[in-house]
């Protein structure tokens, strides 16, 4: 359950991010708890956990045309003289995208229902077949016209968005270690709780000669996991906070010296300015 947790924040977070990006008004966090709440309604019911590995697939075979045509428009567009983001350059529907993608699941339908191929497998075939119909249509649909100018306003648009984000960053103080001694303390207990954890398990594994020290020895580990786990994820969390507001405090107090030397500076200036 605990791994499961940790591997799902992650998939739920990058979730949220796709959902914010199909649907700009809405914030992050909204987006997240949004997507979130929709997955834990749908995995409630026992057609879903009972037929994963079916949904898994069919979640390939939806997903895997995608990645086919995004590859084919960033690496084969440009070996075969076309141009990348054309319909965004040219203002109209990706209709070639959408054809390529509905022609492939198609495809990956047919394998899947027919059993020509393994149906964990049948992604492999739609994905290229996505790829190389994409290339085929994107050309016809105008990726092979000049777009000189577009591409110009394009790359000046990323030099600003980089030097943008470059400035950014300078402004920003960099990251401060906590280094307090109730921080340092929380670590060391974490880290000790994984290690008893680890290797306890060990000893289950390797030193169980009979069924029956095995199996006493399995409930004991039970006891220390779930234990270990929580003193885990207590005191990694709380180093975690703790951390968060020692970089807070230094920001502050880096940003209030920035702010008193353009004082000092401005007034300076003024002094120079009234004397002379």
């Amino acid at each position: 359950m605990v791994a499961g947790w940790t591997t799902a924040n992650a998939n739920l977070y990058r979730a949220g991010l796709a959902t914010q990006g199909v649907f700009p008004s809405i914030s992050r966090a909204r987006a997240t708890l949004i997507v979130g709440v929709i997955v834990v309604v749908v995995a409630c019911f026992p057609f879903v956990y009972r037929n994963y590995a079916p949904l898994v697939t069919w979640a390939g075979l939806l997903l895997a045309p995608v990645g086919g045509i995004v590859w084919a428009e960033h690496k084969l567009l440009p070996r075969f003289g076309l141009t990348e983001y054309w319909a965004r350059f040219k203002g109209v529907t990706n209709t070639p995208a959408i054809v390529a993608w509905a022609v492939a699941f198609g495809l990956g339908i047919v394998l899947n229902l027919t059993q020509i191929i393994s149906p964990y497998f049948a992604f492999v075939p739609a994905w290229i077949v996505a790829a190389l119909l994409y290339v085929a249509l994107a050309k016809q649909a105008g990726a092979g016209e000049d777009y000189t100018e577009e591409k110009r306003d394009h790359e000046l648009f990323l030099e600003r968005a980089q030097d943008f984000k470059r400035k950014q960053a300078e402004s920003l103080p960099g990251h401060v270690k906590d280094t307090t001694p109730i921080s340092r303390a929380l670590r060391v207990v974490w880290m000790l709780a994984l290690a008893v954890i680890l290797v306890y398990a060990l000893i289950v594994f390797f030193d169980s000669p009979d069924i029956y020290t095995y199996l006493t020895q399995r409930n004991t580990f039970y006891t220390i996991a779930i234990t270990g786990t929580i003193v885990y994820f207590v005191c990694a969390y709380w180093e975690l906070q703790r951390g968060k507001a020692v970089s807070k405090r230094a920001h502050e107090k880096a940003q209030a010296e920035a702010d008193a030397g353009s004082s000092g500076d401005d007034g300076e200036k003024e002094t120079v300015g009234t004397r002379a």
